[in-house]
């Protein structure tokens, strides 16, 4: 029992150390590419703050561009949403052309002078170049900087994008009273599924997962775990500059032990289960997530009789828009069936999943 409290505070210093880490190791990305003239919903999903260099000889003189927060709209394009800035930019030198990333910037048709520049983020950290050229090939060159925290793409998803399948390995340990305690290394099947987050506040979220296939065991028995969690999710509301999303759970967990002739174990045990669950941000490809849900088995005050359940994972967006997700997961629940009989599960899991 003391291992397993010492492996799930060990879980939580590694979880925000790997944050911290993330937080130094920022660099600055170019922007992929300048629009000129998309179709954008008003409504703003995050903010952005624009940058200009202090030293005014590194500024294009006459270039007005205004400095500070700009909102950053999400648009749909190549099947996924992708976020937008748009920027207003005044430049008024008769016979000179502006570009941007080396592509012509057409002025607005009825306000000479005035252009709006539309690009996409890439990272937190963009940079765009504008050149402006004069009638005699004169050319001179500024760099600007827009920052935006929560600069990512998403993919239009449908059910099956929130549905995963994962593969791994568990570290099983059972005490009961009357029989001495039971140790098994086997593998793991999981079938997972998570509401994207989206406009709604509300979403749902269940896993099933069993062990199987015993690779070894202190006493040549094979019993199994079989566990499923179901709940409704509630989505806290984000600061546009977080890189943070939280959720609350509020479900059910069934758990029981598929004993295959072994002489002891437990069965169907349902019980309501709490939690929390926070996704941390890394960049448009790399999220982080911790997890944590508690059951209480005979009343919410009784700690004796309890389960527990806390992850660690961290996701990836592959080229084809899949994701793949590896974490730990450590499960500790203690039952007593009646006065005189306790029985103990605890596992220390590693899975891979892979959205379909």
């Amino acid at each position: 029992m003391i291992f397993f409290r010492f492996i799930c505070l060990f879980l939580l210093i590694f979880v925000l150390e790997g944050v911290s880490a993330q937080e130094k190791n920022e660099v600055q990305k170019p922007l992929q590419e300048s629009v000129k003239s998309p179709t954008i919903d008003n409504s703003s999903t995050w903010v952005a703050h624009l940058i200009r260099d202090k030293n005014v000889n590194q500024r294009i003189s006459d270039l007005l561009i205004k400095e500070g927060t700009i909102p950053v709209t999400m648009i749909f394009k190549d099947q996924k949403f992708r976020p937008l800035v748009q920027i207003p930019i005044e430049f008024a030198r008769p016979g000179w052309s502006v570009f941007i990333q080396e592509k012509f910037l057409a002025p607005i048709s009825d306000q000479p002078g005035s252009y709006k520049l539309f690009a996409y983020l890439n990272d937190r950290v963009n940079e765009v170049e504008i050149v402006v050229r004069g009638p005699k090939k004169e050319i001179e060159r500024e760099r600007v900087y827009i920052v935006s925290p929560d600069a990512q793409e998403y993919k239009i998803v449908s059910p099956w994008d929130a549905l995963r399948l994962g593969l791994g390995s568990a570290l099983i340990s059972y005490k009961q009273t009357g029989y001495n305690s039971y140790q098994a290394w086997t593998g793991v099947l999981a079938v997972q599924f998570h509401s994207p987050e989206e406009k709604s506040k509300f979403g749902l979220i269940s896993d099933l997962s069993m062990t199987a296939l015993t690779v070894s065991s202190s006493n040549g028995l094979s019993p199994q775990l079989l566990q499923f969690n179901g709940d409704i999710i509630y989505f806290f509301h984000w600061s546009p500059n977080s890189r943070w999303r939280k959720q609350a759970l509020v479900g059910l967990d069934y758990f029981t032990m598929l004993s295959n002739g072994a002489p002891f174990g437990f069965k169907d045990l349902v019980t309501p289960e709490v939690g929390g669950r926070a996704r941390y941000i890394v960049n448009e490809k790399e999220d982080i997530i911790f997890e944590l849900r508690y059951s209480p088995l005979s009343g919410i005050s009784n700690f004796k009789e309890r389960g527990y359940i806390v992850s660690y994972s961290r996701s990836w967006l592959l080229p084809n828009l899949h994701r793949v997700e590896a974490g730990i997961r450590l499960l500790d629940f203690t039952y007593q069936s009646n006065p005189n009989i306790t029985a103990s599960a605890q596992t220390l899991s590693l899975l891979l999943s892979y959205s379909l």
